[in-house]
């Protein structure tokens, strides 16, 4: 579905991404974890057209998109949500959603069509009771959540998920959990996921890469990746490697 070869990104003379080569599958939730600085969210902007990559590629359904603005990405089938989410905060949670439909998409639609397929993705992501209140009084899983279904609300065949469990407790995190799994098994649609909370990205992925200094360091299923010497190292120190 969605591949990258080499992608290299430098600002000035800070490499954050350095040759990363990396492959997600139709169908499949593809973890990408990595400390602080190693270059995920990065990579996400590179995918999104947000950056051009310095070199290397990204190619989509077997179409290159590096270098495509972020309106046409999206409109190809790449949804995404953001670190920092940043909705608008005084209309309401509806509007939020419509919004994306309306303009997130290649084809045309009404805004009764929109405004039908916002309640159909507030309802997947359990906001449907709060469609009507301004979102500047959500909370933050509730505005994660929003995230989420504006990126739905593209009807993409790949969704970049960007720490959508940051600063959740264990119970929303748990509760955003079960919604990704529902995102690919019911909805068919395949995860790229950037995620700090450990024990949510180890249950949910298929596979995970790791970044590290802007480098792919290791990539494999979650008992592979948690007993592997180099991101250990990276995570904790030599001495604990």
């Amino acid at each position: 579905m969605l591949s990258g070869k080499n992608v290299c990104r430098s600002f000035g003379g800070l490499k954050a991404l350095d040759g990363v080569d990396f492959e997600l599958n139709k169908g499949e939730i593809l973890g990408l974890i990595g400390p602080n600085g190693s270059g995920k969210t990065t990579l996400f902007n590179v995918i999104s057209g947000i950056y051009r990559p310095d070199r290397g590629e990204v190619m989509f359904k077997g179409q290159r998109i590096s270098g495509l603005p972020p309106h046409k990405i999206a409109k190809l089938g790449i949804g995404r949500t953001f670190q920092i989410v940043k909705p608008f905060e005084y209309a309401t949670v509806s509007q939020n959603v419509v919004v994306a439909s309306l303009y997130g998409r290649a084809e045309a639609r009404s805004l009764i069509e929109a405004e039908k397929e916002a309640f159909k993705w507030l309802e997947f992501t359990g906001l449907i009771e709060k469609k009507g209140i301004l979102v500047r009084n959500l909370t933050i899983a509730q505005r994660r959540s929003l995230e989420v279904a504006r990126a739905l609300a593209l009807i993409p065949d790949v969704m970049l998920l960007d720490e959508v469990m940051a600063g959740l407790n264990p119970v929303e995190v748990d509760n955003a959990s079960r919604m990704i799994r529902r995102i690919r098994d019911e909805l068919n649609i395949s995860v790229f996921l950037v995620e700090h909370v450990m024990r949510a990205v180890m249950g949910l992925s298929d596979r995970i890469i790791v970044l590290n200094q802007g480098r792919k360091i290791a990539e494999g299923n979650a008992s592979a990746i948690a007993n592997n010497r180099a991101v250990v190292e990276a995570y904790l120190g030599e001495p604990y490697a």
